[in-house]
């Protein structure tokens, strides 16, 4: 599939697909796998959140789209909450493990914070997009996504361990549901 998107997309499709392999490996393999030095975050949010968004409008349109980018640092956004999640019910066997998350670095209210920014950053895409004139108004209906924010954010607030698990499940909820309002509102 990547390689005839490659042809129809030319070149650029294709440093991107090769970019994606080589991150997708050395986020957990290789020598100094980027996941277990607390480099995670800045990946998920560039190769999950804007190199896929602008890559898909890419892929479509033949031209790069600073407003695909934008709408990329959403989903990118939520997918570094996802993180987030994931690190801080997972922080004390990351950290027995040798893996050097920013919550294993930085602690437990760092994770909190950092989900909440995170979302946050997600729900204001939208409305920055629309100020900014690069959306029509009509893609604020995107925040209809933030009452799913709610039970997953509170969640991260008051529980630990495996009880996140309910948080990731309600964060991945969010993503989707917060990816289908914005391409529904950008047809």
């Amino acid at each position: 599939m990547g390689s005839w998107l490659a042809g129809a997309g030319g070149w650029p499709i294709a440093i991107m697909g090769i970019a994606s392999l080589v991150v997708g490996w050395t986020y957990t393999g290789g020598r100094w796998p980027l996941s277990y030095h607390g480099l995670g975050e800045v990946f998920v949010l560039a190769f999950l959140g804007c190199m896929a968004v602008t890559g898909t409008y890419y892929a479509q349109a033949l031209v790069f789209s600073g407003a695909a980018l934008l709408a990329g640092v959403g989903v990118g956004a939520l997918g570094v909450a996802l993180l987030a999640v994931n690190n801080l019910r997972d922080r004390a066997t990351d950290e027995r493990a040798g893996k050097r998350t920013l919550v294993v670095r930085f602690g437990e209210a760092f994770g909190r914070a950092e989900y909440l920014a995170a979302v946050g950053l997600a729900l204001a895409v939208p409305g920055v997009m629309v100020a900014a004139g690069l959306a029509p108004g009509r893609v604020l209906v995107t925040l209809l996504a933030a009452p799913f924010a709610v039970a997953p954010a509170r969640l991260v607030l008051r529980t630990r361990g495996a009880a996140l698990n309910r948080a990731l499940t309600g964060t991945a909820r969010l993503l989707l549901v917060y990816g289908a309002l914005f391409c529904a509102a950008s047809w």
